[in-house]
Parts: C-alpha cells; sequence; structure tokens
C-alpha cells in the first residue's frame, strides 16, 4: 500500500496526506516564524531552515475550520514539496520559475505517524458535513468506526496561492 502521514487537524477530525508531497516533518517554536504584515490569519509566517525559507500555514484556519494552534508556542508542522511544473497546479503566472522546487510548512494540531493504504481502502463518499472541504478532498478512509480524511496537498498550495497574492 500507500504510505501517508497521519495527523489531526482539528482535535475532532483526523486527516492524512500522501508521504509522496511530504519532505519532512518538525517541531517549530513560534520564535522561529518571522510574521509577514498585511496577510491573512492563515498566515503564520516564514521559517527559515538550512538555505531554504517556506512560509508556515495554519492548516485547518486557510480550510475555513476551527483552529486549535492560533496562539501556540509551538507548531508541529508537515512541510510539503510542491512540485517544480506550476502549471499542473493552475499557476500560469511566468514570473514563478518553474524549474524549482517550493516548500509550504502546514501547521496541523497534531501529528501521529504514518499509515499504509490499499488504493481500495479510499472511499469516495465523505458525507455532507464536509462540503466545504470537497475541493481539498481525494477521499475518505474509515478505521474502527472514526473517518480520516484524506486531502490533496496540491489542491491546497493552489488556494493558498490564491489567497496570497504573488509580487517581485
Amino acid at each position: 500500500g500507500e504510505s501517508y502521514i497521519r495527523f489531526q487537524l482539528t482535535p475532532e477530525s483526523e486527516a492524512l496526506f500522501s508521504m509522496e508531497w511530504v519532505s519532512e516533518s518538525l517541531i517549530v517554536s513560534s520564535k522561529q516564524v518571522t510574521p509577514v504584515p498585511n496577510l491573512p490569519e492563515f498566515f503564520l509566517g516564514l521559517i527559515g531552515k538550512g538555505d531554504r525559507v517556506f512560509c508556515l500555514v495554519d492548516l485547518a484556519h486557510l480550510l475555513k475550520l476551527p483552529s486549535p494552534i492560533l496562539s501556540s508556542r509551538y507548531y508541529q508542522t508537515i512541510v510539503i514539496r510542491v512540485n517544480q511544473n506550476f502549471q499542473d497546479l493552475g499557476l500560469s503566472d511566468s514570473s514563478i520559475n518553474s524549474n524549482r522546487e517550493i516548500l509550504l510548512g502546514l501547521a496541523v494540531h497534531r501529528i501521529q505517524g504514518t499509515s499504509r493504504l490499499q488504493p481500495e481502502d479510499l472511499l469516495s463518499t465523505v458525507g455532507e458535513d464536509l462540503s466545504n472541504l470537497t475541493p481539498y478532498l481525494q477521499g475518505c478512509v474509515l478505521e474502527q468506526e472514526k473517518r480520516l480524511l484524506v486531502l490533496d496537498p496540491g489542491a491546497i498550495a493552489v488556494t493558498l496561492s490564491r489567497k496570497l497574492t504573488i509580487t517581485d
């Protein structure tokens, strides 16, 4: 089966990302995050790690869910790689260098580890209570009466790029 990183999006909901997208997971002190003024509340700031700088976003808040991490001292963060080919993400801005990888930090309530799923485990029906998440869902998995959301990091990256204006 395929590997997924498992996390709590909110205290009530668990979710998964395919490990194909994941660069690493880490715990970031709020002191390491440089705030950026005049950006939406879900944008927590910028993080420097090695020679890379990337943004940190409150994933639940971005997805319009109640966020338990708004005033945390530490952020449990899943760092995803956004592919070089921005055309695949629906971005056609020619000012973006399409030959590079961009890292994006997604702060979540709690990282829980990894899981393996078989393709047949993925269900397309998630329920009407999650209709606002439909653009970000690849499906769901039922595990011991619990529904785990399988989220699409590419769709999340597209939404983020549309909500943040790219300027030179």
